[in-house]
């Protein structure tokens, strides 16, 4: 109960030791398949409840992703292409593959991967 009554100590910070941060651009939102699946997986996790990661998909349609994991599976599409032919769509990366669970097409509600791939009737 001490430590609720009254404040912590004042202590002077280092100005030296200070970094800075720039602000995320849009470029920073697209998912880039040269980087590797455990990157872009963390991308995602950072930019979600901000403003969100996407990944274009072969009709031009920029896809927001939620949600994803690194897929451990040794079959996965080439680098940069996105195949949406299995359960999930699938992001080749540099060094393996990113699953895209959630998703968010433009214009309309949050999704599972799946049910994206039920409904999608663009380029596969």
């Amino acid at each position: 109960v001490h430590a609720l009554d009254s404040s912590p100590p004042c202590e002077p910070q280092d100005e030296a030791a200070a970094t800075y941060a720039e602000k995320i651009s849009a470029a920073d939102r697209k998912l880039d398949p040269r980087r590797t699946a455990a990157e872009l997986e963390r991308t995602v996790r950072a930019l979600t409840n901000h403003i969100g990661a996407y990944v274009e998909l072969p009709d031009a349609m920029r896809l927001g992703v939620l949600k994803a994991r690194v897929r451990d599976a040794d079959d996965h599409p080439p680098e940069g292409a996105v195949s949406l032919k299995g359960p999930l769509p699938v992001l080749g990366t540099a060094d393996g593959a990113l699953e895209l669970v959630v998703v968010q097409p433009p214009g309309r509600r949050t999704m599972r991967g799946e049910d994206f791939l039920r409904g999608y009737r663009g380029k596969a």
